[in-house]
């Protein structure tokens, strides 16, 4: 079923990946790059976008604000395949209805976020973390080995790691 978007666009005349959604969250139409990007086996009608996005909580009320731009989500498709999203919504009041445009984030974007959760969970580890070279000297410690050894990062980098915990223990 075609379901028009604006006056003179229905979800398959869109060249990306776009669903029409209800505010209840059930997908009331999409085109097949939609369905192809969470490989959905079948029809997706009356499917709910917290079916791919269990994660996000409130997408519905921060798509229908559409104040804060095109929004990243993370989820899993139909085949249990981790997803990560751009999705750019746009609300219509009278017949209650989103309009999602999405796009799998790829190559250095999706690699510069994995590096960006690393990086905050290194850094706010409980436990005392380092990153060596190949001779074994420190290239990143976390605060919680400075802790540990009562030693500053700048102190330790480049020492060989075995030396500066033998000097603790």
């Amino acid at each position: 079923r075609s379901v028009v978007v604006s006056a003179s666009l229905s979800v398959d005349e869109v060249p990306s990946a776009c669903a029409l959604i209800a505010t209840d969250g059930r997908v009331l139409a999409a085109n097949c790059r939609w369905t192809a990007l969470l490989a959905c086996p079948g029809p997706v009608g009356e499917r709910r976008l917290d079916e791919w996005f269990p994660a996000e909580p409130d997408l519905l009320s921060r798509l229908c604000k559409a104040i804060e731009g095109p929004l990243r989500v993370h989820g899993r498709r139909d085949d249990q395949v981790p997803i990560s999203l751009i999705v750019d919504a746009t609300f219509d009041a009278p017949s209650g209805t989103l309009t999602c445009v999405a796009r799998e984030l790829a190559g250095a974007e999706l690699l510069g976020e994995s590096q960006r959760y690393l990086d905050v969970a290194f850094e706010n580890a409980p436990i005392g973390m380092a990153l060596f070279d190949t001779s074994g000297r420190y290239v990143r410690i976390n605060p919680a080995l400075c802790r540990l050894l009562g030693r500053t990062a700048d102190h330790l980098f480049g020492e060989i790691g075995r030396a500066s915990c033998r000097e603790r223990v």
